[in-house]
């Protein structure tokens, strides 16, 4: 199985993360894929519409990424996923999650979402920016 190396970048909105976001997409090889946040409530939950066109259970990529990362679509308990996104995803527990705190528990746990957007035929390397509060 090979793996993709993932850029991930937290911001608090008007931190500038956007604009990183958008340079770094300019760079052969890097993939903006948005706030992946909200993956649970928008793309499980209401199967909106990813950028590709099609509804989020229905895209190709998507249909891989979630075979990939959890067997399946219907193997992920989104309500549990939706809390621990509401409880972990916090500015608070930023020290933790980077390892610049000592580890504790965090309320929720710490085994969240792993995922990217879209980029079916794109070849390209995602690019994760975080959630911006």
């Amino acid at each position: 199985m090979s793996t993709t190396p993932l850029v991930y970048i937290g911001g608090s909105g008007r931190s500038g993360s956007t604009l990183l976001e958008r340079m770094l997409s300019c760079v052969p090889g890097f993939w903006p894929v948005g706030e992946l946040v909200f993956i649970w409530e928008r793309g499980l939950r209401r199967n909106d519409l990813c950028s590709c066109g099609a509804r989020f259970r229905d895209c190709e990529y998507w249909v891989q990424v979630g075979q990939a990362g959890f067997g399946g679509w219907d193997q992920v308990d989104v309500d549990r996923a939706v809390t621990l996104r509401r409880e972990v995803d916090r500015h608070r527990h930023f020290g933790q999650l980077t390892g610049l705190r000592p580890p504790g528990r965090l309320s929720g746990g710490s085994d969240g979402p792993r995922n990217s957007k879209c980029s079916a035929g794109s070849g390209r390397s995602p690019l994760v920016p975080g959630a911006r509060r």
